[in-house]
């Protein structure tokens, strides 16, 4: 016997070496068929549910786009509105100011 060597060992030391891959194949009756036609309907609901998970991020994206480009317009129109107010404030002192020189 080998020092520290572990003798023993168990179902679950071995992971998922002991996983039998046939299992799908025997439980079918060995119907290859069967499991070939099983396989590709559940490949075809795969790529459905893909696609629709693709079309349903377009969407979001689409979506949280506009916000951003609503959010940036109104930001816009504030910023334009603020311009004004300050060049009219500016064009009144400086009408006042004309006034009080003469």
């Amino acid at each position: 016997m080998l020092r520290g060597a572990n003798t023993s060992s168990s179902p679950d030391d071995f992971g998922e070496l002991g996983r039998d891959d046939n299992r799908p194949r025997r439980m079918d009756g060995g119907n290859a068929s069967g499991s070939v036609r099983g396989r590709r309907d559940e490949e075809g609901e795969l790529r459905k549910a893909i696609e629709e998970s693709k079309k349903s991020l377009l969407v979001e994206q689409q979506a949280a786009e506009e916000r951003e480009l609503q959010e940036a317009i109104r930001l816009s129109q504030e910023e334009e509105e603020s311009r004004r107010t300050a060049v009219a404030d500016l064009n009144a002192s400086a009408l006042f100011d004309d006034h009080q020189q003469l």
